[in-house]
């Protein structure tokens, strides 16, 4: 199996981000790897909640989203670390999702990126992007794709 020191797994708080939290919480407990769940903000909810809340600064309202998304996280972080029986990090991020991931992989010299896909094809894809997709083809590193299993 390969060694992995540092896996890092995308959440959005889908129930396609948990099966990816559940492989990557799973591969970590096996290769004793470091977990880091990462969550990214896109800019224009950002900026739309800063432009749609009265408030006195921009920045105490994105501080605010920060520490909400934050708390959000704590459950998806207590479960991983029970998972991968380690401590596990968190970060929240702002920007593009997969510019972010791929970027976050490349600093923190992530071994693995595992990230949930929807597994859309064609025109929907088209029109709403594919973070997994960007992320597969730029990440510094491996990455696991994570799916919905098949009924059969």
């Amino acid at each position: 199996m390969t060694e992995w020191k540092k896996i890092l797994c995308a959440i959005d708080f889908s129930e396609l981000s948990r099966i990816a939290m559940l492989h990557a919480a799973e591969r970590a407990r096996a290769t004793e790897a470091e977990l880091t769940l990462v969550n990214v903000i896109p800019k224009t909810h950002a900026s739309m909640i800063a432009e749609d809340v009265l408030a006195p600064s921009a920045g105490e309202v994105t501080e605010q989203r920060l520490e909400e998304m934050d708390r959000k996280m704590e459950p998806w972080r207590d479960e991983a670390a029970q998972i991968s029986g380690a401590a596990v990090r968190t970060r929240i991020l702002v920007g593009d999702a997969a510019d972010k991931i791929v970027k976050f992989a490349h600093d923190d010299k992530t071994d693995l990126v595992v990230i949930g896909t929807h597994g859309r094809t064609g025109v929907a894809r088209a029109l709403l992007g594919s973070v997994a997709e960007k992320v597969v083809r730029e990440a510094p590193c491996s990455v696991l794709v994570a799916r919905r299993p098949v009924a059969t």
